[in-house]
């Protein structure tokens, strides 16, 4: 099972909101020869990192956002939602 998957997304054409893909490409060099770690870059989420999420025990998401003093670095834990149940 892989240990870390980093995921860093953003858009290009905003240089604002590109930071998730950038710190993803200095992550990548970084990580380069630790196969416990995998780093990936992306103008967005979509659907085909679902399994790479899946496989992964850690995953790190980096992404710009509004609101806090420029600089600033907040984390959040995400947790799955519960099943749906049917009726």
């Amino acid at each position: 099972m892989l240990e870390v998957l980093i995921l860093g997304y953003g858009n290009r054409l905003r240089s604002d909101d590109a930071l998730g893909i950038h710190a993803a490409h200095a992550l990548q060099d970084f990580y380069r020869d630790d196969a416990r770690v995998r780093v990936l870059a992306a103008s967005q989420l979509t659907w085909e990192f679902a399994e790479d999420v899946s496989q992964a025990h850690f995953v790190i998401f980096i992404d710009s956002a509004l609101g806090d003093a420029p600089g600033a670095i907040t984390t959040a834990v995400v947790e799955p939602r519960p099943p749906a149940t049917r009726i």
